[in-house]
């Protein structure tokens, strides 16, 4: 069994693959590959790939399934590899790798896979919002708001990977509460786009006044106001 880059084009898989990936997003790479086996590719034949750190440890090794179904011998596959990029910023190196499942990598039948050296960042965000000035309810419940929230980045926000919450702070600027509730995304919200959303607030245990500020934030990566974003802020009245 023998399975190659394009002959003549090794180099396409890695000079496609971006230098620089965002942490924990899952990014669309397009491939293309020559069957030189000798047999077609069928359901069982899919594209992955291997990840390790700048020591050469393995960091991820079964890497997301793209399906190299249909390919015949000598013909030539034009897919859109699908990477999910490590959890933590860093230098990585991407292995690619091709899988017969449930019988072998086919690196491991002596192959020659191409390796791209890939720099793993937080992601640019970016977003506007659009919150009303004063926010008002009893003690120790819990109220929505009704914001708008623009994606002003170059990344798609998925659902679960991108929240959106809020920090509390008291008048004097002193921060009150950090890791407010999260509220989730009710689909993904693609650069340009925005999503009118009930963001659900926890009142205070105690009355008063409060200055509410809602940040969007990558799970496990960072709070948008940590790259300089502006929070959408609002007077909260805690009664």
């Amino acid at each position: 069994m023998e399975t190659v880059v394009e002959s003549g084009r090794r180099d396409d898989v890695v000079d496609q693959t971006p230098a620089s990936m965002g942490a924990k997003l899952t990014v669309s790479v397009p491939v293309r590959i020559e069957n030189m086996s000798n047999f077609d590719w069928g359901s069982n034949i899919n594209l992955s790939y291997h990840w390790y750190d700048a020591a050469g440890n393995v960091v991820a090794w079964d890497g997301l399934r793209t399906s190299l179904a249909g390919t015949a011998r000598t013909k030539i596959a034009a897919i859109n590899a699908q990477i999910q990029v490590p959890d933590q910023p860093g230098n990585y190196k991407l292995r690619y790798d091709i899988v017969q499942e449930g019988v072998t990598w086919f690196s491991g039948q002596g192959m020659q896979t191409p390796v791209k050296d890939v720099s793993v960042v937080v992601p640019p965000l970016s977003a506007v919002y659009s919150v009303p000035m004063n926010v008002s309810g009893s003690v120790n419940t819990m109220v929505t708001v009704p914001i708008t929230i623009s994606n002003a980045g170059s990344v798609t926000w998925q659902p679960g990977a991108f929240n959106v919450a809020y920090h509390l702070y008291v008048p004097s600027g002193a921060l009150f509460v950090w890791d407010g509730v999260r509220t989730a995304l009710p689909a993904a919200v693609a650069p340009g786009q925005a999503v009118t959303l009930n963001a659900i607030v926890k009142m205070p245990a105690g009355p008063g006044t409060y200055v509410l500020r809602f940040d969007a934030v990558q799970e496990g990566v960072a709070w948008f106001s940590g790259q300089g974003v502006p929070m959408g802020s609002a007077t909260l009245q805690a009664q």
